[in-house]
């Protein structure tokens, strides 16, 4: 791990967690996924523009999408994504257990617990679902 707090990395995590917590357990039945539920509400400067953390949140939608983890039936531009749904692999992954830091929990729960932690929990929870090691 760098010593470098990357902000939008945090972002990143946090909207996954939410994003896949939500399609979890609304699952099988789809669920239109706003930017505003996930991070917060639109801010649209004076230039009509959307704030760069709104166009990453909604980023991160289509990246899960494109990933395989979710899937979804329209793009609402600039909204976020209508009748989403959590894919076949994304279920099984969540579902499965995973040990974090020798705590052994489906990962959903570990998503949940994150959620209510700090930054470092949700990039450690979101770096062993994604399958992503570090060099310590």
């Amino acid at each position: 791990m760098t010593a470098i707090n990357d902000l939008h990395m945090d972002d990143f995590y946090s909207d996954v967690a939410k994003i896949l917590t939500r399609l979890y357990f609304s699952f099988p039945r789809p669920l239109s996924l706003y930017v505003d539920d996930i991070c917060g509400a639109l801010d649209i400067d004076e230039f009509g523009l959307i704030s760069e953390r709104h166009q990453a949140c909604l980023a991160t939608m289509l990246w899960l999408a494109d990933e395989g983890y979710l899937r979804y039936a329209a793009l609402l531009p600039n909204e976020g994504v209508d009748l989403a749904t959590l894919t076949e692999k994304c279920l099984r992954r969540l579902q499965s257990t995973a040990t974090i830091d020798q705590v052994s929990l489906p990962r959903i729960i570990h998503f949940q617990r994150a959620l209510s932690g700090t930054s470092f929990d949700l990039q450690k929870v979101a770096h062993e679902f994604f399958d992503i090691h570090t060099a310590h």
